[in-house]
């Protein structure tokens, strides 16, 4: 029964010390206060917390756990996915900073402070915010979000919701006196803008039918491209292998131009994909050729992608898109004319 008793005074005083120190202030607070306010003598609560930072620890772990239990409830049992998410992170930090002003204030506090007593809280919060880096690389991987470091991307989602809902006199300032719905919008509307993901241009995509075996056909196009498109390339075809293109004199406007890549896959008559154009920087694209077999004859596709959206982007683009074309009516016609 003592120990039970025992436990609800400290549970009583920490709840108490979380309202004063995160209302008044740390140094503002005195432990009479805390003592008065949670119904014991100061002798009792020095029994429990024998100095004020042993409680100010205590309060302010306990303060990392109402925060975790929110954030990582509404996040589980009401995920919408995607950047919708961004909604249900602002809903629940905007709900516990109206029903909890004190522990949004410690938390504060707990900044101010410093270590050690900042990293025991940051170490009870690191389960939450590995869960979100992780969610954050996923979503970078799904092309939800736009690839960045996940955690300088959780800096500044932190900065921008905990900012916007502690600095109230900086906020009337600048927003005047908007409803907590509008700038809660806005402020969802501002992270989504953040994390979107760069704009795309289109893949390009073309086919060939070609009577010829598909390992024929691969071999042509790899080791062999110099007998229909190029002049002095140079393929290794293997991964990791090293991709030089070479044209003189190439077409009506007799064009020299060089083209270096690396093999990203060769898997023979079947897949040979690889990233060119790094040297560029602007606009290195990848392209993936797939061999299928028909019958006694091989359909040829080529998929390059991965073309940025600027003007020498949308240019490579263009030019890319006519050479693909052109380079697979004469792979075609080597193939029929040389190896069938």
């Amino acid at each position: 029964m003592a120990t039970a008793t025992g436990a609800a005074t400290r549970e009583r005083v920490v709840a108490e010390a979380v309202r004063r120190f995160g209302t008044d202030g740390f140094s503002a607070t005195s432990l009479d206060d805390v003592a008065g306010g949670a119904g014991i003598r100061k002798q009792s609560l020095l029994y429990h917390f024998p100095s004020k930072e042993d409680l100010l620890e205590a309060a302010a772990l306990h303060a990392a756990a109402v925060v975790f239990e929110t954030l990582d409830g509404a996040l589980r049992h009401d995920d919408p996915g995607g950047l919708d998410r961004l909604d249900a992170l602002v809903s629940a930090v905007h709900a516990l900073a109206n029903e909890r002003t004190d522990v949004i204030g410690l938390i504060r506090e707990v900044a101010r402070v410093g270590p050690p007593l900042s990293d025991r809280v940051a170490s009870a919060l690191q389960p939450l915010v590995d869960a979100a880096a992780q969610w954050l690389q996923a979503a970078m991987d799904a092309g939800e979000v736009r690839r960045q470091d996940p955690r300088s991307a959780l800096l500044t989602i932190y900065s921008a919701v905990v900012g916007h809902l502690t600095e109230s006199s900086v906020r009337r300032v600048l927003a005047g006196e908007s409803s907590s719905e509008t700038t809660q919008s806005e402020l969802v509307s501002f992270l989504r803008a953040a994390l979107a993901p760069d704009p795309k241009l289109p893949d390009i995509r073309c086919a060939t039918f070609v009577r010829a075996e598909p390992a024929a056909v691969y071999e042509l196009f790899t080791t062999g491209i110099d007998r229909w498109f190029t002049t002095g390339a140079e393929v290794d075809p293997v991964e990791g292998g090293a991709i030089v293109w070479r044209w003189r004199d190439w077409g009506p406007d007799r064009v020299t131009a060089e083209a270096r890549g690396t093999v990203l896959a060769a898997e023979p008559g079947r897949r040979f994909a690889f990233r060119w154009g790094e040297q560029e920087g602007e606009y290195a694209t990848t392209v993936e050729v797939t061999f299928e077999q028909r019958d006694d004859c091989t359909v040829v596709r080529v998929r390059d992608f991965g073309y940025r959206p600027t003007p020498m982007g949308a240019e490579a683009l263009m030019e890319c898109a006519a050479g693909w074309g052109e380079a697979l009516t004469l792979l075609k016609h080597c193939a029929e004319s040389c190896i069938s």
